[in-house]
């Protein structure tokens, strides 16, 4: 019998790239949305962000967009913990945007 061996996937930066720029055109949209009929969504818009900063660091090391899911499991702890901060802090831009903007 042969036994199965699992490969280890390979990670590309198109899901990364293609998710942020669905980030921003949702983020220019809710944008539209907000100053035409004076009503925004923050918790949606702080999602934004957050996935957003995720998407871009996965854009630039594409296993960082990974990291904090199921495909991920694999990876050293420095990659997970790299994702985190760069989604905390790209939802805390989120904050000063909502607060500075809105």
């Amino acid at each position: 019998m042969s036994k199965a061996t699992s490969a280890s996937p390979t990670f590309t930066r198109t899901t990364p790239i293609v998710g942020l720029l669905l980030t921003v055109l949702l983020l220019a949209l809710h944008h539209w949305y907000g100053i035409t009929n004076g009503e925004i969504y923050p918790s949606f818009m702080l999602f934004l962000f957050m996935f957003g900063g995720l998407a871009a660091a996965g854009s630039v090391h594409p296993p960082l967009f990974y990291s904090l899911g199921k495909y991920g499991q694999h990876l050293p702890t420095g990659n997970k913990v790299i994702a985190a901060a760069c989604a905390l802090l790209s939802a805390a831009v989120g904050v000063y945007v909502l607060f500075r903007v809105y």
